[in-house]
């Protein structure tokens, strides 16, 4: 079945909840109750493009496969068109680390994960940089002091 984002517009209640999720079409209704972060996940997204929101949260490799059981269609006017989009994009099984971390695909946060540095190579960037200005502050002084003389 093909869907406009009008129609999908129309199913946002508990007892009537479809989504849009990379141009596909899904009736999540049924699954309200067993959504392990609760229902209210999916009914604060419930009648829009909600592609955004379920690639921010990190779903498994077997959320995503769970999703073909809810797809009742395609969104015929999402942007970007469902026909750009071959699938979902994998995502990773294990939990995300501190030290490793897979980029978001939304642009707002690409940029805040990139800048996400070690305090440990912070800190020693400012121990180092503290030290070079000590040494210049020395050697400056000590030139001073002996063109004064």
């Amino acid at each position: 079945m093909e869907y406009t984002l009008e129609q999908v517009s129309k199913h946002n209640t508990p007892n009537d909840c479809w989504m849009i999720i990379h141009g596909k079409v899904y009736d999540v209704t049924s699954f309200l109750d067993d959504h392990p972060g609760g229902s209210q996940y999916l009914t604060d997204n419930a009648g829009i493009d909600a592609t955004d929101a379920f690639l921010d949260v990190g779903h498994s490799a077997d959320a995503v496969k769970m999703l073909d059981k809810y797809e009742i269609g395609i969104c015929i006017d999402c942007k970007p068109s469902y026909a750009a989009v071959a699938s979902i994009p994998p995502v990773q099984d294990k939990p995300m680390t501190s030290s490793s971390y897979a980029p978001s695909t939304n642009t707002n946060d690409s940029k805040k994960d990139q800048d996400k540095v070690d305090p440990a190579i912070v800190g020693s960037v400012v121990v180092g940089a503290i030290s070079v200005i000590g040494l210049l502050a020395f050697g400056a002084f000590k030139l001073l002091s002996k063109n004064n003389k």
